[in-house]
């Protein structure tokens, strides 16, 4: 079996996230591909322990609506890129939460650095909104 990100929590992930094939967008703080822009809510302090979605890591259906999370939050992401991610479904499990955004917890080991590249023009982009 598996082990995902938040396993360690009953139903977590949540029996409606599923292996998803697609491309997907997340902002790096850093403005490089590198595995601290990978880090949970539980990693990184930010609530607590026990809500499954804080293992989850949030990523964007489009490019574009990763700008518009960029803009609205102009300090913290001063020097962010987009990183595009091509998630295959031995990545893990996602779950659409909102209509431009899911969680996804991959599996325990995971690189997630490995399926990721930062966005350098438009011409990179795919199946954008």
């Amino acid at each position: 079996m598996i082990e995902y990100i938040g396993s360690e929590l009953a139903d977590c992930p949540p029996a409606s996230a599923t292996p998803m094939n697609g491309i997907f967008y997340r902002l790096m703080d850093t403005g490089k591909v590198e595995i601290q822009n990978f880090r949970s809510q539980v990693v990184l302090g930010i609530g607590g322990r026990s809500e499954c979605t804080k293992y989850a890591l949030s990523l964007t259906l489009s490019y574009r609506y990763a700008l518009k999370i960029k803009k609205r939050f102009k300090a913290k992401y001063k020097y962010a890129k987009v990183a595009k991610i091509t998630i295959k479904e031995d990545c893990g499990l996602l779950h659409q939460n909102r209509p431009d955004h899911v969680n996804w917890w991959h599996p325990k080991g995971f690189n997630p650095t490995k399926i990721a590249f930062i966005i350098d023009n438009e011409s990179e982009i795919d199946n954008d909104k």
